[in-house]
């Protein structure tokens, strides 16, 4: 049984550093693997009323991502946001919104032009996954930053 937990967390020591291309990666890879088994049609984006819609939804991702990256420059300064700073976690969440917040930026300028559709969808796609992994982050860094004061 402690083989199984090592070799979990011997992955996530692996992954954290790499997560900022990992998780986006295999966000893509299932979306268009859900595309061709045919759950999901990717050839909805001709119309410029969604492609509208999905650089509005990025938007909102942008300024989401933004503003986790002003929460954690202003995060009270204790023993464990020492810890984190010290232990590189802190730079791993600061990478993760800062390229989801260039995708949601990049996918939102190419949904009010209507210009490459397909790379829109893709740069959703990608901080979609961005987004997730940095909220995520966001919350356990605020929790435990706030238990320890």
């Amino acid at each position: 049984m402690k083989t199984v937990h090592n070799a979990c967390v011997n992955f996530s020591n692996f992954i954290r550093p790499r997560a900022v291309l990992f998780y986006p990666v295999i966000a893509i890879i299932l979306f268009f693997c859900l595309h061709y088994l045919g759950y999901l049609d990717i050839h909805w984006y001709t119309s410029k009323k969604e492609v509208l819609s999905l650089a509005s939804i990025s938007g909102v991702f942008a300024g989401f991502m933004l503003t986790g990256l002003g929460l954690l420059l202003t995060l009270p300064e204790n023993k464990f946001t020492v810890y984190i700073h010290k232990s590189g976690h802190l730079a791993c969440v600061i990478k993760v919104l800062f390229v989801g917040f260039i995708l949601s930026t990049l996918s939102t300028v190419l949904g009010v032009f209507h210009a490459l559709p397909l790379v829109q969808v893709i740069l959703f796609v990608a901080s979609c996954a961005e987004m997730i992994l940095g909220a995520k982050n966001i919350f356990l860094i605020t929790r435990y930053a706030n238990k320890s004061l």
